[in-house]
């Protein structure tokens, strides 16, 4: 009865009898994923953390500094920073584009981040050519909210449930388990064949025998 059965039935009964499989194998993916992210979340308890840090940051030392100076493109940034254990000082100054300087002198450390920023109007004159201009490449006058509202068809579109995974999956494999039925039926057909004509010819051998 089985040899009855068509191509497309072989790959129906095929899909259908992997479609469990499938949702279980997809079901302990995201359950082994969640809990991944778990385990790495709560690896450390918030105390755990700070003492860490703490420990680590105890005897941390550093100082840098640089400084930028660009007449043509009329750039000009400075920073320097000094660390000692879990206090940071520093401070950094540039030129804005409507050619203000700014200043600001920071303090970082256990109890928080602190700054005074000073500004000078005025300090640079900025050229025509160096005075930002509106973008006008891609996305060009596209506004934020219709980002926004393309970014989230795209968040929603992409979140798919378990049963829809599963589906795409099936239709994904579908050609390819047609074309391995298709060739099984095939190879099973010629060999019936083959078999047929062997019993065929040994039956007429056989009567040939017995007639001399």
């Amino acid at each position: 009865a089985s040899s009855g059965l068509s191509a497309s039935q072989l790959t129906s009964s095929v899909v259908t009898s992997l479609q469990p499989a499938i949702a279980s194998a997809v079901a302990q993916a995201l359950r082994n994923t969640q809990s991944r992210t778990s385990t790495s979340v709560s690896a450390l308890s918030p105390e755990e953390e700070e003492r860490i840090n703490a420990q680590q940051s105890a005897n941390a030392q550093y100082n840098y500094e640089y400084k930028v100076g660009d007449d043509d493109k009329q750039t000009y940034i400075s920073h320097k920073e000094a660390r000692d254990g879990q206090n940071v000082e520093g401070s950094y100054n540039y030129i804005d584009a409507t050619g203000s300087l700014v200043t600001v002198n920071y303090q970082a450390g256990p109890m928080g981040y602190t700054e005074n920023r000073e500004v000078q109007e005025g300090a640079v004159q900025i050229d025509q050519r160096n005075i930002p201009q509106p973008w006008s490449g891609p996305l060009a006058g596209v506004s934020s909210s219709t980002s926004s509202a393309s970014g989230s068809s795209s968040s929603s579109s992409s979140s798919l449930s378990q049963s829809d995974l599963i589906a795409q999956i099936l239709r994904a494999i579908q050609p390819q388990i047609s074309s391995a039925v298709q060739s099984a039926v095939g190879s099973r057909n010629r060999a019936s064949t083959s078999s047929f004509n062997a019993g065929v010819s040994s039956g007429l051998s056989s009567a040939n025998v017995q007639t001399a």
